[in-house]
């Protein structure tokens, strides 16, 4: 039995992912040798051809093919590699067999290249050019050099230098750091003494021989302004002393100012921040002033000033110079003395002794020295109540006084300072004598009369008492008590600090129509000052009671009149009485009914009641009068 195959596998690399390194120095025609396909198919089903994808690069493929059947493939270097210009290369080789349809496997070649140091650092430039100052700060960098090279790793790293002939009087001032390429000064520049620093530099890399690549440098130094002005004062004979009412413009000291640089580093402005002084420049091509006075001084303000000349030059950065020294200003009289107040008011106790000190007044004087000093003088006490002493100011008392008698007195004081010629003020003062608790209270009258109504509810005020004291408010103060009748106390009450008395109860005048009581007052500051009053308080009647009639009454109210009685005869006298009195208990009488035909007359004022007309027979009958008694309340 013979089998036959069939394509059933596929062509199968041993690796289908291959990854090379390659120097880019490799010669063309290398080969590399990499495994052919295996398929266990036999004749035409097993590997028939291989393809390089892509077949026009870098690369092609060279397959050999063995006496077993299989094949070594050989992969071959076309053109010179550049791993600046590509560093990896990616192809695949495709096995294919010869069945139908055919069947293939692929295998996938990473090429990496690698970099050889086969190219020189470059400056960007060949000459690197910065200006800096001469005050540039060390230790920082002023240029950077910069190189570049294409080649990778440890190839392409680099590291700057001076070159070899680089003279010592240059790496005094500057040094390179290796790895930044920067220029970094290391002591100060001075323009005076250099303005140009010229030197080659070197760039290497570290590749293996290593590369390098050369450039030259410059760096101008530009002057700054390193000089400030110089500032010379020059004092007249006079000193430094100037009177504080010296003229506007007076002259004061000469000033000349110097800058020893040029230009704009050279040109010069002065000035004074005090206001009082002025710069005044002699002529505009040099710098010589004097300086005057602008403001008038004031010694009582200040005593002394500190002129300070102050100037700039123009550079920059600007660089100033200053010189000064102190002006004293001489007072003269001009500030008269000044009382502490615009008016003094005080108080000074009564029943002092003569010689008591009153009060110091005083007054300043801004001036110094005599035109400082202040005398006292008294004006306008006629009375000569006060002495006044002119050098201290100490006013005394020359009186006792009694604030009842004299409550004020005023005078005034002019005060007067030592100046040639010498200036004055005055001041008016006002004392007002204190009081002392020394006067009793003392009632108006010795006996007071009052009246209140009946009826009237407790707490009716009925009046306050008159009492004086001369002394002034605080000391009189008094304290006012009932006194004598205890019983009294139960009708009445007086306020212990007005005086006020009011009623207690409520009164019936009909029972208790009059009282007598006694009023004592104390000073509340010194109860040893005192007096005493009488008072009486009558209970005036109110009209609170009836009219009362006796007669005629339940007992007796019959009377018989014969008809031949004369017209005016008194048929009868009606008995009434009222518990008020004056108005309230006179009474009135009438008739208001029964009076038929008019037959009888009623007395409003005796209460008499009379026949008023001749009598007939045809009046004989019984008449039922209904008397009225009314108060005139």
């Amino acid at each position: 039995i013979i089998l036959e195959d069939i394509n059933d596998n596929t062509p199968t690399f041993q690796e289908t992912e291959v990854n090379i390194t390659l120097a880019e120095s490799v010669d063309e025609s290398q080969e590399i040798l990499l495994d052919g396909a295996r398929d266990p198919d036999v004749g035409l089903n097993t590997v028939q051809s291989y393809e390089l994808v892509p077949d026009n690069g870098m690369f092609e493929l060279n397959v050999m093919n063995n006496q077993d059947g299989q094949a070594d493939l050989g992969l071959i270097v076309k053109h010179q590699l550049d791993r600046e210009t590509k560093s990896t290369f990616n192809v695949e080789i495709i096995a294919k067999d010869g069945g139908t349809p055919p069947k293939t496997g692929t295998a996938r070649i990473q090429i990496f290249v690698q970099d050889v140091n086969d190219n020189p650092p470059q400056f960007v430039s060949k000459l690197f050019e910065e200006t800096v100052k001469e005050s540039v700060p060390l230790f920082a960098p002023i240029l950077r050099l910069v190189a570049t090279d294409s080649d990778s790793g440890v190839n392409s790293e680099l590291s700057y230098s001076f070159t070899s002939r680089t003279p010592a009087s240059i790496k005094e001032y500057i040094k390179i750091d290796e790895a930044t390429g920067d220029v970094i000064p290391i002591k100060q520049f001075d323009y005076e003494s250099e303005n140009l620093f010229r030197f080659f530099v070197q760039v290497d890399d570290k590749g293996t021989p290593s590369k390098k690549d050369q450039a030259e440098v410059k760096i101008f130094i530009e002057d700054v302004n390193d000089n400030g002005p110089t500032v010379n004062i020059n004092l007249p004979p006079s000193g430094t002393q100037l009177l504080e009412d010296a003229d506007i413009g007076s002259f004061i000291a000469h000033v000349s100012v110097s800058d020893n640089d040029a230009g704009s580093n050279g040109a010069i402005s002065c000035n004074i921040p005090d206001g009082h002084f002025l710069l005044n420049k002699f002529s505009d091509s040099s710098y010589n002033y004097k300086i005057v006075l602008k403001e008038s001084l004031d010694f009582e303000k200040s005593a002394k000033h500190l002129i300070n000349v102050t100037c700039h030059d123009e550079g920059v950065p600007v660089k100033y110079g200053s010189s000064s020294f102190t002006l004293t200003v001489s007072d003269v009289n001009d500030n008269r003395p000044v009382f502490q107040n615009p008016e003094y008011i005080l108080t000074f106790m009564e029943n002092n002794n003569v010689g008591d000190t009153v009060f110091k007044i005083s007054a300043d004087d801004k001036d110094s020295g005599l035109n400082a000093k202040v005398s006292y003088e008294k004006l306008d006490d006629p009375d000569m109540l006060f002495s006044l002493e002119s050098n201290t100011g100490l006013v005394k008392a020359n009186k006792i006084f009694d604030r009842e008698i004299t409550k004020s007195a005023t005078f005034k004081v002019r005060a007067k300072d030592f100046g040639n010629p010498p200036l004055t003020s005055t001041v008016n003062v006002l004392v007002l004598i204190g009081d002392e608790n020394d006067n009793a209270p003392k009632f108006s009258q010795p006996h007071f009369s009052y009246s209140v109504l009946e009826n009237k509810p407790i707490g009716t005020s009925i009046s306050m008492l008159n009492v004086t004291d001369l002394d002034s408010d605080a000391n009189s103060k008094l304290l006012f008590t009932l006194t004598g009748n205890p019983r009294v106390e139960d009708y009445f009450s007086i306020d212990s600090t007005t005086g006020l008395i009011r009623t207690a109860k409520v009164f019936n005048r009909e029972k208790e129509s009059k009282f007598e009581m006694s009023i004592h007052v104390e000073d509340a500051g010194n109860r040893n000052f005192k007096d005493d009053t009488e008072v009486t308080i009558y209970i005036l009647d109110e009209n609170d009671n009836n009219p009362i009639i006796n007669y005629p009454n339940a007992n007796n109210n019959t009377i018989y009149v014969p008809y031949t009685k004369p017209a005016g005869t008194i048929a009868a006298i009606i008995e009434a009485h009222d518990l008020d009195i004056d108005d309230n208990g006179e009474l009135t009488y009438n008739i208001q009914q029964g009076n038929k035909n008019k037959v009888f007359f009623m007395n409003p004022r005796s209460g008499e009641i009379v026949i008023s007309r001749t009598l007939s027979l045809e009046d004989s009958m019984e008449y039922r009068l209904m008397i009225a008694v009314q108060d005139n309340g």
